[in-house]
């Protein structure tokens, strides 16, 4: 019964046993509703590439929403940081729209943009990556007074959105000569569709690297899982085996997948699955994954055990795509008091 359990477990607070240390993304974000002729919403995104494709049109009309401050490690710094956790954020900030942030931040250069459509079903991200993002390197945070210290003085590293770094391999490999200690690195590496077997095998190289020093945990959804497992050589049709070889094959504490319907980590003790909250209410699914992996990362800096952490993961997520809020743990509770619960929980 995890979800019964979080609510007990978050009524006595996270008890974090250091702070969580994110980096080394940030995009600013403009929010966009998509019209077909002058008044008419394109609600879908199978609508929208009906358009796209038919030929007959050649433009379609938006309308600016929001502009906001984002990025992976921007997000999952803020869903730990409302969850009471320390939080240090080591990102691409060079922009107004992350002056309010109410954490310690340090910026290492301009932001990316990325331009989210909204549709009913899903959101589609366009992003453009700065050449400060495409081209960061761990010499860019050892520049930051205090940085180093900061990673290797942390319960929990985040690390996120390998596949817009292009030197992220080589900044995973040089983290890990650092004295990380009892640090978790908990490793989320973005959208990985797209990406060939090679690319993916130095991914696998340089989170073996690290794992050979600190515990690595993997977050990511099943499509990412599985193009990891794949070029890992493991061999398996269901989710669970796919990560257990994974995690086996390059030696991880655990590898995390997580979806809209449930979450499951691969561990040394077996498989763990825990069952998502039904939301009848979609606000924003764009930024629920990041609040996943926030929640991850505060759960593993109190050390907690992989079930409960994934219970906090799918709440803070599903609480999102509700409200559109990163939620705090007076927020989930009442959250949590009021949704409905897997089968056998009620």
């Amino acid at each position: 019964m995890p979800y019964r359990d979080l609510i007990d477990r978050l009524g006595d607070g996270l008890s974090p046993e250091g702070s969580v240390v994110s980096l080394p993304d940030g995009s600013v974000d403009t929010y966009y509703r998509v019209f077909e002729g002058r008044e008419t919403p394109v609600e879908t995104r199978a609508r929208f590439a009906e358009l796209v494709a038919d030929g007959r049109t050649s433009s379609v009309r938006v309308e600016p929403r929001s502009r906001e401050a984002g990025g992976q490690s921007v997000n999952l710094a803020r869903q730990a940081h409302a969850l009471d956790v320390p939080v240090w954020l080591y990102g691409h900030l060079d922009d107004p729209a992350f002056d309010a942030l109410p954490f310690p931040a340090r910026s290492m250069g301009e932001p990316a943009t990325v331009r989210v459509y909204d549709f009913a079903d899903d959101d589609l991200m366009i992003s453009e990556d700065s050449a400060d993002v495409a081209t960061w390197s761990l010499a860019d945070l050892r520049a930051v007074p205090g940085a180093v210290e900061a990673v290797e003085s942390a319960a929990v590293l985040a690390v996120t959105n390998w596949v817009s770094v292009l030197g992220m391999d080589a900044a995973m490999r040089e983290l890990a000569t650092l004295d990380l200690g009892g640090t978790t690195v908990v490793v989320d590496p973005g959208d990985l569709t797209g990406c060939g077997r090679a690319e993916l095998a130095e991914l696998l190289g340089a989170l073996g690297r690290l794992a050979e020093e600190t515990a690595v945990v993997t977050s990511t959804n099943a499509a990412e899982s599985a193009a990891l497992s794949a070029a890992a050589g493991v061999t398996a049709d269901g989710v669970a085996d796919r990560l257990a070889g994974l995690r086996e094959t390059v030696g991880l504490a655990a590898s995390v997948s997580h979806e809209r319907d449930r979450a499951v980590a691969g561990t040394p003790r077996g498989t763990v699955r825990v069952p998502n909250l039904v939301t009848d209410r979609v606000e924003r699914r764009t930024g629920a994954g990041d609040r996943f992996d926030g929640a991850l990362a505060a759960a593993l800096a109190a050390d907690w055990e992989i079930g409960p952490a994934l219970a906090l993961g799918n709440a803070c997520a599903s609480r999102f795509v509700a409200t559109a809020e990163t939620a705090g743990v007076d927020d989930l509770l009442d959250f949590l008091r009021e949704a409905r619960l897997p089968r056998g929980e009620g």
